[in-house]
């Protein structure tokens, strides 16, 4: 599997500034700790903040009184930090694996075709030649163009992210409560991917996902891809800085 993490550096650009680098140096402090980890496990405690997270939305799409507004903050900063652990008790390298999915998505959903529209990939098939079995792969032709991570802070991939919606017109579609059954559903089908796994053995072993395919890794990566997506177009709905929010949640834990 070739999206395999690097190795980290503290790479903070300035004192207001949060890397993807960063978030995983500060989370992952104890190593050895990290490594009796399972990916099962952690996967379950992505299920467990998502909970907590839709807790906050399910009166309503607006979260005003400023005592609610820092429990958001903290939930989105801590499954932010969740969806790093995972990525790296899997062996993968979270932003590289969002950079990939917004690559791949842009092939799936061509602007000149998919402009305001709510549609799935699969209306443009017959353009795009990404049907549900043939074209979905991240691991070489877009795997190739994020190898440069000069820019890998989280303001920036959230950037990218708000980007590629605002160009196809999809902010309208874009509400918190909408956004937050989105990233559920996703989160959904990146547990589908563990569910009979096992907890020893292939799939449940520490640290890895040792007797994998190349390509089932891959689909963990776009899976781990999607529901982070989600969280940052629901962080930028929100109006919460979830680079900080999850440098927060970090500092706090250690």
């Amino acid at each position: 599997m070739r999206l395999l993490l690097p190795t980290l550096a503290l790479t903070m650009q300035s004192k207001d500034t949060i890397t993807f680098h960063a978030l995983h140096e500060i989370s992952l402090k104890d190593m050895k700790a990290v490594e009796r980890l399972k990916p099962r496990s952690e996967i379950l405690n992505l299920a467990a903040t998502t909970g907590q997270l839709a807790a906050h939305f399910k009166d309503g799409d607006t979260v005003t009184d400023s005592e609610d507004k820092e429990r958001l903050e903290e939930t989105m900063g801590k499954l932010l930090i969740g969806l790093v652990r995972a990525a790296r008790v899997c062996s993968l390298d979270l932003c590289r694996c969002i950079k990939a999915k917004i690559a791949l998505n842009a092939k799936k959903y061509p602007v000149e075709l998919c402009k305001g529209k709510a549609g799935k990939y699969t209306t443009y098939s017959n353009e795009t030649g990404i049907t549900k079995t043939a074209g979905q792969s991240t691991v070489k032709d877009v795997f190739d163009a994020t190898n440069d991570t000069t820019d890998d802070t989280v303001e920036n991939i959230s950037a990218m992210v708000s980007h590629f919606v605002h160009e196809r017109n999809w902010s309208q579609f874009h509400t918190p409560r909408n956004l937050c059954l989105a990233l559920i559903g996703e989160l959904g089908e990146l547990c589908e991917l563990f569910q009979w796994a096992g907890d020893n053995g292939e799939g449940g072993s520490s640290f890895g996902l040792h007797g994998w395919t190349e390509d089932e890794v891959d689909k963990v990566g776009q899976e781990l891809a999607d529901v982070s997506i989600y969280l940052l177009r629901l962080a930028s709905e929100s109006d919460v800085d979830i680079g900080k929010a999850a440098m927060r949640v970090a500092e706090n834990s250690c």
